[in-house]
């Protein structure tokens, strides 16, 4: 752990606002500080000011009151925050005024909780000034997060939080980016601001104010729907045939692949992508989350997650052949409900499946029979709810990833254990990330050049999702930091093109999915697939 956290001396610091009138959420901001016993609010500055007005190109406010009609944001409701800090000094006034008074208490810190980032508060403070901010286009204002991308097509939103020292240099601290969904628009935002609400105080506890900038990731695209992606929408719409109907969304086809090399030349700058598809499933069934595993015999098969137009999903496996063909596809688990990424491990009791159960929640680990064709209960890792569960061993713990239930594309969580049976004990950053672009597992975990690299899928381009492997920085009981190294996918020239979610390992053999936009000649060629099987059945004696 960081040295300055280790002192004995409290990190002393200062909240600046308009007034004690905020937002709900960052009322539980400072809830969260004053539960810190290593922060101490020795001020509460109240510099007045009107808050920003909403503002945007025409006609923004009636299409801003029509697209959150009905969504109460809760989060972003007032809150008078004067009983929260009840006998904390305060100070009233412009920056002018009371910046003096501020300079004689000699803070660690300052946290400006303003929508806009206050100036005239440099070289107050030992350690300077943290901010929220959000990203959205020139031009608007005073707007809920998400809002604006929503009315603008784009899929993804982002707040950072800032750091600016004595010296005025800033850096980004923390990222979060979310996506932009309008049936739970206002659900989504409440959740990502109850993340935000800890983040200072878990920073703080964890690095002091000593903390490490965020690791660099590949800039958001602009945040308008740019040129490319209104011509991927125009042509996946014409190679389905959709000119000729009122436009609905495209069908698409999942399938696995195989990549005949090891999941470590992927982070080669320019790496071999010619995957080997499967034959393609039957018309309206998908295959995808591929993981491979070593049976008893010691021969390759691969575990999925397949789903038919019938029932829900279920984990089934097959054994992909260097001619392309395969045998019959065995079912190994089908529940009442759907199943997900079938994670899988080797340990010496043979392959290993983690499983999320959802009634009720809890992650599962499950064992292969000796016939390769069930799937058996061996022990409960966890209670609660784990989308992606990914489990691996590193620096002598066993640590279990995976998204959160609500934010099942940006929050991740993480669990660590002496023994792979657990018990398993919450990370104290939880959730240690919040993105879009990479944060829910992706795949197998691997080591390369004495480093941890791990495979995270990015949703934030809805047509095309992609897998980012990340390059894990630090991983202990105490902190964790990656950072991204290089986007695998979509594949494109090849059958399936559209898009993947799924990279996984084993030996020299990494498996992927692919997604493809379904056209006519696609059905033509089922068709003729389904004729030639019946056909090939009426002719058996």
């Amino acid at each position: 752990m960081n040295a300055f956290v280790m002192a004995a001396e409290p990190i002393r610091i200062g909240l600046v606002a308009r007034s004690t009138h905020l937002p709900a959420w960052q009322g539980d901001l400072i809830i969260a500080l004053l539960k810190e016993p290593r922060v101490t609010v020795e001020v509460f500055a109240a510099i007045g000011g009107s808050l920003p007005r909403t503002k945007g190109p025409w006609p923004s406010r009636t299409v801003i009151r029509h697209r959150t009609r009905g969504k109460g944001f809760p989060h972003l409701r007032t809150r008078d925050v004067e009983e929260l800090i009840k006998g904390t000094p305060s100070l009233h006034g412009a920056v002018s005024d009371i910046h003096e008074d501020l300079r004689k208490l000699d803070l660690d810190l300052l946290l400006d909780l303003t929508s806009t980032h206050v100036t005239g508060l440099k070289g107050l403070t030992k350690h300077g000034i943290w901010w929220f901010q959000e990203r959205r286009p020139s031009g608007w204002g005073a707007v809920p997060p998400g809002v604006v991308e929503y009315i603008r097509g784009v899929h993804h939103a982002r707040i950072d939080l800032w750091h600016a020292d004595v010296q005025g240099a800033c850096r980004k601290l923390r990222t979060c980016t979310f996506l932009v969904n309008k049936e739970r628009l206002d659900q989504t935002l409440c959740d990502v601001h109850a993340h935000l609400a800890h983040w200072p105080a878990d920073l703080l506890r964890v690095h002091g104010v000593l903390v490490p900038a965020d690791a660099e990731h590949e800039e958001d695209a602009t945040l308008t729907l740019t040129p490319p992606d209104l011509w991927q929408r125009a042509s996946a719409w014409v190679k389905a045939g959709s000119f000729r109907r009122p436009y609905t969304q495209p069908a698409i086809e999942w399938n696995i692949g195989v990549l005949p090399q090891p999941i470590a030349h992927l982070l080669e700058e320019r790496p071999s992508l010619n995957v080997r598809w499967l034959p393609a499933p039957r018309m309206g069934s998908h295959r995808m989350e591929p993981f491979p595993y070593l049976d008893h015999e010691q021969e390759l098969n691969v575990i999925y997650r397949k789903m038919t137009p019938q029932g829900p999903s279920t984990f089934s496996r097959v054994r992909p052949k260097s001619d392309n063909n395969l045998k019959r596809s065995r079912e190994l688990l089908k529940l009442a409900n759907s199943v997900h990424y079938p994670y899988t491990l080797a340990t010496d009791q043979g392959p290993q499946v983690v499983i999320a159960m959802h009634h009720p929640e809890r992650i599962e680990l499950h064992s292969l029979d000796v016939r390769n064709d069930e799937l058996a209960k061996r022990q409960v890792l966890m209670s609660g709810a784990l989308h992606s569960p990914t489990l691996f061993p590193w620096n002598g713990k066993w640590w279990l990833m995976g998204t959160s239930v609500d934010l099942e594309q940006e929050a991740l969580y993480i669990h660590w254990a002496d023994d792979i049976t657990g018990p398993f004990t919450p990370h104290p950053l939880n959730p240690v990330r919040v993105d879009a672009r990479g944060a829910r597992p992706a795949g197998t975990p691997f080591i390369h050049g004495g480093k941890m690299w791990r495979p995270g899928s990015d949703t934030t381009n809805s047509l095309f999702p992609r897998v980012v492997i990340h390059e894990v920085l630090v991983l202990n009981e105490h902190d964790f930091q990656e950072r991204a190294h290089t986007w695998i996918g979509p594949f494109k020239g090849s059958q399936y093109p559209a898009g993947v979610l799924t990279i996984s390992a084993m030996g020299d053999v990494t498996m992927v999915d692919g997604c493809r936009t379904v056209t006519r000649s696609h059905v033509r060629t089922a068709k003729d697939r389904s004729r030639e099987r019946k056909k090939a059945r009426s002719n058996k004696p």
